[in-house]
């Protein structure tokens, strides 16, 4: 009882004391909130300060100003002209893209057309080539340096380009005693005027070789080429030349007349072209050409060749004949001395071979031993 006592009286003890420490805490509190109110501060207002810089209450506060700062950061970008920009700048971006590829498409696909008709124009300028080739190598046959007596120099250069000519030649043998030559010009240029030059050569070289006159070679072929030729016509010139006397006759219908080196400029009646109809009669001019004697047949590219808006003409090419130039030679003088050669170029110059060489002569006789 007495042990049991004395416990109680201590508990009270202890709750009393308790009550009133709570009491002082509650009014210590009191007074110092009456003391922040007047702007005194307490002599626990020191405690209380160290209490809420404790590490306890900085840890509130510091954690919180950083998430107050981000959100103020993230608010200000969010808003501001930046963040706008790459709201923005994705579908600008994408439009841009897709036109890039929309043009780039576009290109390749025409690059690609290009070079596809590229490929084809190439392979139709390799057969279109092929083609003039084959015609032009069909009218300008191989001739031959000397036949007999007869010495042949031919030459041909053609229009500029895949533009090839009508122009044509040909030197071939009629008989022992004879050689026939033709040179000639069918209007137009490319493929058809070669098939119609073809045309032509052949009618001429059928007729000559069959014995007919020369100015009737030119009546038949004007009757056949009638019709034949579409709208154009052809200018040739037909010769024969006879071995045993160097005797050269010819006939033009519509050509320029030869060039005989050292003569005069020949007056010669004009003639129609063959293909029109209109012809009866062609007229027929022969020379018996000296030994050394030269004669040029030509088309009329070399005397329509230009400089400084000139035709060269006929004085020119006289000259370069006069000078012994081959016919090769002469094509490329013309070449060289014009400034503007846009028509073929078809040149054979025809000459008599000189006398019997020195060796060959008979030797003078010796006097007599006295």
């Amino acid at each position: 009882m007495a042990a049991g006592s004395a416990f109680g009286t201590q508990a009270r003890a202890t709750a009393g004391s308790t009550r009133r420490t709570g009491a002082n805490a509650v009014a210590g509190g009191a007074r110092s909130g009456a003391s922040g109110q007047l702007g005194h501060t307490p002599p626990g207002g020191a405690g209380a300060a160290a209490a809420s810089a404790s590490p306890a209450g900085r840890t509130g506060p510091t954690s919180a100003t950083p998430r107050g700062s981000t959100g103020t950061d993230a608010a200000t970008h969010s808003s501001g002209p930046f963040n706008r920009l790459v709201k923005e700048l994705p579908t600008a971006v994408l439009v841009a893209l897709l036109a890039f590829a929309v043009i780039a498409a576009a290109m390749a696909l025409n690059a690609y057309l290009q070079r596809r008709r590229a490929k084809s124009l190439a392979n139709q300028r390799a057969a279109l080539l092929s083609d003039v080739g084959v015609l032009q190598a069909a009218l300008l046959p191989a001739v031959p340096e000397k036949l007999d007596d007869l010495e042949v120099s031919v030459a041909y250069r053609p229009a500029q380009g895949l533009a090839a000519g009508g122009d044509f030649f040909d030197v071939f043998t009629l008989s022992a005693e004879r050689t026939g030559i033709i040179i000639g010009d069918v209007s137009g240029h490319g493929r058809e005027s070669l098939i119609h030059a073809a045309l032509v050569r052949y009618t001429l070289r059928t007729l000559m070789g069959e014995g007919h006159p020369l100015p009737e070679v030119l009546a038949r072929a004007d009757r056949y080429l009638t019709g034949e030729l579409g709208d154009g016509f052809a200018t040739v010139i037909v010769c024969c030349y006879e071995h045993a006397t160097g005797e050269l006759t010819w006939a033009k219908a519509g050509h320029e007349p030869p060039i005989i080196a050292g003569q005069p400029e020949p007056e010669e009646q004009a003639a129609t072209p063959l293909g029109f109809g209109l012809g009866d009669t062609w007229p027929q001019f022969s020379r018996s050409l000296a030994p050394g004697e030269r004669v040029c047949l030509f088309t009329d590219g070399l005397v329509e060749a230009r400089r400084r808006g000139e035709y060269l003409g006929r004085a020119h090419l006289r000259s370069l004949v006069e000078q012994g130039l081959s016919a090769r030679a002469i094509v490329e003088r013309t070449e060289s001395d014009s400034d503007l050669c846009s028509d073929d170029l078809a040149v054979v110059v025809l000459g008599r071979a000189a006398v019997v060489a020195a060796a060959e002569l008979p030797s003078a006789p010796q006097a007599a031993a006295v």
